[in-house]
């Protein structure tokens, strides 16, 4: 009876304009986030990004025209340190060059293969494979090796049609023995090469950078080679002062990391959209209070009677609250419900290009934080003016 008796002031125009307006700001403020949770890379998985390895990427000095066997292209260990301070590096470290020559033979159905190649020592912490083994002991002469996953297309595709060699998966790849043969200032050693993965980060042939280091002693005539390339963990890869930054250095990106420069024109378009939804939101929130507002005041006849009669303030504003809090439930729940349809429509087309979609339960959980937020804020404002009509309560006049 009583709460039907409040109800009757109040204005369903206004209450139907805020349902509307904090539905849409919900939305579009799930949608921004649920969005960037799709395409951008997720802090939990850490490494890398749906559209490759965005946060890795390697540097170097922009290659000079010269005929000459070093062309100043070295990068210091100043310059590595100067990288790391940057805010928008994490770590670095350099790519251990082998100075000596090297060559691989291997035995494929009785037809023999020889090709000369390079190597470059890459630290475990900067693959993105586990191998079991990523060392090298001079006593026991393995050399783990990575390949570019572009190489294993180029031969499957390229190399081994046109030489009339059979197209080889990563397994069987893995399981052929390879002769690795170095050589230089006068010494020559045969190993054992054995190929542990295959990297979608790395472009180059990769090593234990302990195997580069020994064989720069043993083999190399100067001992240790110049360091000619570094690779970057990125704490920030779309940010827009790398490019600045390799500019004014004379360095490139080995790949062009396109993706992460998308990924940083992502996180604004969605954190421009989400500050537009949440603006929404509280904008309807402004318009609730106003309501509420509006709504106490002509009712203070009838509060201040009631009041008089021996209901509690408290017992009046937990009214208020419930029909609130009732009403909230309903707009979550339509939200709720727009934000799975509508994600779903771009989560297939991104499933079908290879990408792995988030769950669209945490951006649901979220927006529910958000409207317990906007609740709790009008509850506070309902009992601030009902305390206010309390405290200042006189005689019904009518």
């Amino acid at each position: 009876m009583v709460s039907k008796l409040l109800r009757s002031n109040i204005n369903r125009m206004q209450i139907a304009a805020y349902t509307i307006s904090n539905i849409v700001g919900l939305i579009i403020t799930g949608l921004a986030l649920q969005f960037y949770r799709d395409v951008a890379p997720d802090s939990e998985q850490g490494l890398q990004d749906p559209a490759g390895n965005a946060r890795y990427t390697i540097l170097s000095h922009l290659a000079s025209p010269s005929f000459t066997r070093d062309a100043g292209n070295e990068i210091s260990q100043a310059e590595v340190n100067e990288i790391i301070d940057q805010p928008w590096a994490e770590d670095a470290s350099t790519l251990t060059t082998a100075g000596f020559d090297i060559s691989v033979s291997l035995d494929m159905g009785g037809r023999g293969f020889s090709t000369a190649l390079f190597f470059e020592g890459v630290p475990r912490d900067y693959l993105d494979i586990s191998p079991s083994e990523w060392t090298f002991d001079p006593a026991r002469p393995i050399i783990p090796i990575i390949l570019p996953r572009q190489y294993l297309a180029l031969y499957n595709f390229g190399f081994a049609p046109a030489r009339g060699l059979p197209v080889l998966d990563e397994r069987t790849i893995s399981m052929i023995p390879l002769n690795v043969t170095v050589s230089g200032n006068g010494k020559a050693e045969m190993f054992r090469g054995k190929i542990v993965g295959f990297s979608s980060r790395l472009n180059t042939i990769a090593v234990p950078d302990g195997f580069v280091t020994w064989g720069n002693e043993r083999f190399s005539p100067t001992g240790q080679t110049a360091c000619k390339r570094v690779i970057v963990k990125l704490r920030d890869p779309g940010n827009p002062t790398i490019t600045d930054y390799l500019r004014s250095h004379n360095l490139e990106e080995a790949d062009n990391n396109g993706s992460a420069r998308l990924l940083h024109f992502v996180k604004i378009v969605a954190a421009s959209v989400a500050a537009v939804g949440i603006l929404i939101c509280l904008l309807s929130l402004g318009l609730l209070i106003l309501s509420v507002f509006l709504l106490l005041q002509k009712s203070r006849p009838t509060l201040a009677a009631l009041m008089a009669i021996g209901y509690h303030p408290r017992q009046l504003v937990a009214l208020y609250i419930k029909g609130v809090a009732m009403m909230n439930l309903g707009i979550l729940l339509i939200s709720s419900g727009g934000i799975y349809i509508i994600s779903r429509l771009w989560q297939s087309k991104l499933s079908a290009l290879g990408m792995d979609c988030s769950s669209v339960y945490p951006t649901i959980i979220s927006i529910t934080l958000l409207l317990i937020t906007l609740t709790m804020l009008s509850a506070i404002s309902i009992r601030h003016n009902v305390m206010d009509i309390w405290a200042k309560k006189r005689p019904y006049s009518a």
